[in-house]
């Protein structure tokens, strides 16, 4: 039969033979000691000389193949072969390898989310020193323009004071802001500032005056009255009392 199977098939006989070693290696891995083959099912699978051969079309060429699986589905019968021991070591290797691998991964995640965040932290300090530098320039170029004009205004204060002007008088303390939140009746103590409005005593200032809060019109006619009885002409028109 093998013959007359050779002298049908002798056009594919190559790769009828590739087939056949390919299913007698499948079963020499899984220590089959017998098995059965459909000549006909090896021949169309061989006519794909393409294609490799899966273990799936192997085992479709396999005639018995309820005896032939048993050996399969058990996975420790791979190493009951003759070449069991030698698939018993590449198993192991394997799996060392792969722990170490797997190890190696882990520890590598590691260093890498490590130095990212060493990154980060650096790039932050190394744009704090930037913006902190950029802030000072700027605050550094803000003080050379104000000693610019506060020289500017002095050099040309004994021609602006005998001009007509007016005065705008901010009430406020010069404290830092923890300081001015502890002190009781702030803006009373503020608004003491009041008696700046007796600037008008001189004719070329009109003064406005900025309350920290509104100041009742009683208050303003006492002021007003003040400042008649020193002698201060229309003294209602002089002075201005605004507040936020």
């Amino acid at each position: 039969e093998f013959a007359s199977f050779k002298r049908t098939y002798i056009s594919l006989w190559g790769s009828i033979t590739y087939v056949l070693h390919a299913i007698q290696n499948l079963l020499d891995y899984y220590g089959i000691p017998l098995a059965h083959v459909d000549g006909k099912r090896i021949a169309d699978l061989a006519q794909d000389e393409l294609t490799k051969p899966s273990r799936e079309d192997l085992l479709a060429c396999i005639t018995d193949r309820e005896k032939v699986l048993p050996y399969i589905t058990i996975p420790s019968n791979k190493y009951s072969g003759p070449k069991g021991p030698e698939i018993a070591a590449i198993t192991i290797q394997s799996f060392i390898r792969m722990c170490l691998s797997r190890r190696w991964y882990v520890e590598e995640c590691r260093r890498i989310e490590n130095a990212t965040i060493i990154q980060t932290y650096w790039r932050l300090h190394l744009e704090y020193k930037r913006t902190k530098a950029k802030i000072e320039a700027h605050k550094q170029q803000a003080f050379a323009s104000w000693h610019k004009n506060m020289a500017d205004f002095k050099q040309r204060w004994p021609s602006i004071k005998s001009n007509r002007r007016v005065e705008i008088h901010i009430n406020s303390y010069s404290l830092e802001e923890a300081r001015r939140l502890t002190i009781e009746k702030l803006t009373q103590r503020e608004n003491l500032q009041i008696s700046r409005i007796f600037s008008v005593k001189d004719p070329n200032i009109d003064v406005i005056y900025v309350s920290p809060f509104a100041i009742s019109q009683e208050i303003v006619e006492y002021y007003t009255k003040v400042l008649e009885i020193g002698d201060i002409e229309n003294p209602a028109s002089r002075f201005t009392v605004v507040y936020p």
